[in-house]
């Protein structure tokens, strides 16, 4: 369906323009907005995608897309799950498809994450619901954002504060990163095992 209901505030974040602009362009006629039986302003999924050029497939579908660190972190993914369902009720609609990776932010071979961004790619996916934007990409969201948004994609960030990373998974990741500079930076390879030992001191 391509008439899900959005709210002025809403519309207006993910077309990157302020609500006094949306009522501007009702008055002029530029984007005018619905109408609810109370006469509330209102706009819908279809008028986005017309508003960034993309033709709506009728196929397109409503997904989500879960992260863990670990295979064995199951609750985590539950958890997910659970706030993400409660939000897209709330906003009449039911996920079509759950995308779920056990592994490290840091690893963009992640086997459902390339294949969301295939059907991403492909316009397949209509609108993305994420517990939290460091479930998808570590760094680089807004790049991730903005090629959602040209393949007429919504992202919905469901709750940002139940879902940053604990300090394990940051260290983790820590680890890596300092694992791959450290042969490129001479002075950073030459410390790189007092950090290491550092870093897993902190783990504990």
């Amino acid at each position: 369906m391509t008439n899900e209901i959005i709210k002025p505030k809403q519309f207006a974040q993910m077309i990157g323009k302020s609500v006094l602009t949306l009522q501007r362009w009702d008055r002029e006629g530029k984007l005018p907005a619905k109408r609810s039986t109370t006469n509330r302003r209102y706009y819908t999924y279809q008028q986005y995608l017309e508003y960034i050029g993309v033709h709506a497939s009728v196929s397109a579908k409503t997904v989500a897309y879960c992260r863990s660190s670990c295979a064995l972190d199951y609750n985590d993914i539950e958890l997910q799950k659970q706030h993400i369902t409660e939000f897209a009720q709330k906003m009449y609609m039911a996920i079509d498809e759950w995308y779920i990776d056990h592994n490290s932010s840091l690893n963009y071979q992640r086997e459902n994450f390339n294949l969301l961004m295939e059907q991403i790619e492909q316009g397949k996916i209509r609108m993305l619901f994420l517990a939290h934007k460091d479930r998808l990409v570590r760094f680089g969201y807004e790049w991730f954002e903005a090629f959602c948004n040209r393949h007429g994609t919504v992202i919905h960030l469901v709750c940002q504060s139940q879902f940053t990373p604990d300090k394990k998974e940051l260290l983790a990741e820590l680890k890596l990163i300092i694992n791959m500079f450290s042969s490129k930076i001479e002075e950073l390879g030459n410390q790189k095992e007092q950090i290491i030992e550092l870093i897993s001191k902190l783990e504990k």
